[in-house]
């Protein structure tokens, strides 16, 4: 047995990384398939002009769990400053695109992703010409990531190609645990790095704590493409869904040894197509999933019995609408200042211009956050107090002049106006306080 290991993993080095299979490999391959490739470190493999070299490892393999291992490196790796840290220019998309990646990276794991039907792997080698960082691992991906050209320049590519559309390449996970007994639980398959995906938005799952009143926390980047801190706020989805969007996983890549293919989705650990169900269509269109209703859900599912909003969940809201309140403002401010030097800049609604520098999508979601604190800090006394004592009065600054209560903002969220023809107090409706104006009686 010694004897033929050691054969195959001779013979593995002289095959391309698409012509190796791997034993996780026959989980998809046809029957009678032959492994070539056991013990292989793909770090000592030579660079053969593909992005990155990966050998026999695959994200199926069940000695490592490569799944929980990304979790685990989303939960405690990638903060709010992430894509400024490592200079990454990001859209929603892009930023779910490159978080997986960049995993994969480091721990030399395939990708590959289906751009209308071709599939764009690691192992291509249209950048071979293109200086890389061969080994990267945990201790050096850091100074890796902002080093390595060749995989700087995969990551444009996919950017600027699979960002357009990644339903091709991800499956539906499900929502409730089976093994549930006396009420529903949240799938183990919903963890930290899954996508929340609709037609207009796309985020990743931050954090899932069930101990938490918002027991789950999703974050994201958003348009125009630039470098950027990530957003964080509750789950919810920006628009219904339909099927191939939703609650999304990423389909692993593996090798019959013709070349990286993508494993079929129902064939992928967790697929369900649990949340296209009747229980969470709309009641008015059945062809949609209620994306209100699967977010309720999942809330409800995912947190522990008893647990109840807090003072720090106030505070928790607070910080999260605060910065999505700003990031709104440098959107805003960038409108009005394109505006100025091209009056007609946003003339066309269907302009690429229009679509980044329109709030809409992003109004509908900064007023639920909005919503989800009003509704607690009217059902509680207790935290209506703590609200108004300690934020009511709290000023958000939306140019260095002009400002907004939060308690404004949290009560009349709707004033404010998404079109970006709209000059500064229009954007933001009666809650701005201009620097003349003598704040509100109840402030």
């Amino acid at each position: 047995m010694r004897a033929l290991l050691l054969f195959l993993t001779t013979t593995a080095h002289a095959y391309s990384d698409g012509q190796l299979i791997a034993t996780a490999d026959l989980a998809f391959c046809p029957t009678g398939t032959t492994i070539n490739c056991t013990e292989l470190n793909a770090r000592t493999l030579e660079d053969d002009g593909s992005v990155w070299r990966v050998g026999c490892n695959r994200w199926g393999d069940p000695n490592q769990h490569w799944e929980q291992k990304f979790s685990k490196w989303i939960r405690e790796e990638v903060g709010a400053d992430f894509m400024i840290q490592h200079k990454l220019a990001t859209d929603c998309v892009d930023a779910v695109l490159f978080l997986r990646t960049i995993f994969a990276r480091i721990h030399h794991l395939p990708v590959a992703y289906d751009n209308s039907g071709i599939l764009l792997s690691q192992d291509i080698k249209t950048y071979r010409k293109v200086p890389t960082l061969n080994v990267w691992n945990e201790k050096n991906w850091k100074y890796n990531l902002d080093h390595d050209l060749r995989f700087r320049k995969y990551l444009s590519l996919l950017g600027n190609t699979i960002g357009n559309n990644i339903e091709p390449s991800v499956y539906p996970i499900e929502l409730t645990d089976p093994k549930s007994k006396h009420r529903p639980r949240l799938s183990p398959y919903f963890t930290e790095g899954r996508i929340l995906y609709d037609i207009h938005h796309a985020t990743f799952v931050s954090k899932v704590d069930p101990k938490s009143f918002s027991p789950i926390k999703q974050t994201y980047s958003s348009l125009p493409t630039e470098i950027r801190s990530l957003l964080t706020s509750d789950i919810q989805f920006t628009s219904d869904y339909v099927q191939g969007q939703g609650v999304l996983g990423f389909r692993w890549p593996f090798s019959c040894g013709r070349g990286f293919q993508l494993a079929p989705a129902e064939r992928m650990p967790g697929y369900s197509l649990e949340q296209y169900g009747s229980a969470f269509k709309l009641s008015y269109d059945k062809t949609k999933t209620s994306s209100s209703k699967v977010r309720d859900y999942l809330k409800k599912i995912a947190r522990d019995d008893g647990v109840i909003a807090n003072e720090a969940y106030i505070d928790e809201k607070f910080s999260e609408i605060k910065a999505l309140v700003e990031f709104r403002s440098q959107i805003v401010q960038t409108a009005l200042k394109m505006k100025e030097e091209t009056p007609d800049v946003f003339s066309d609604p269907s302009s690429d211009d229009y679509g980044n520098y329109s709030t809409s999508n992003r109004d509908r979601r900064l007023c639920k956050e909005a919503d989800d604190l009003n509704y607690v800090t009217r059902h509680k006394s207790s935290l209506s107090t703590y609200f108004v004592k300690k934020y009511a009065n709290e000023k958000i600054f939306v140019t260095p002049t002009n400002y907004i209560y939060f308690q404004d903002f949290i009560h009349d969220c709707s004033s404010m106006t998404a079109n970006p023809n709209g000059d500064l107090q229009t954007r933001w409706g009666r809650i701005l306080i201009l620097p003349s104006e003598t704040p509100h009686a109840q402030h």
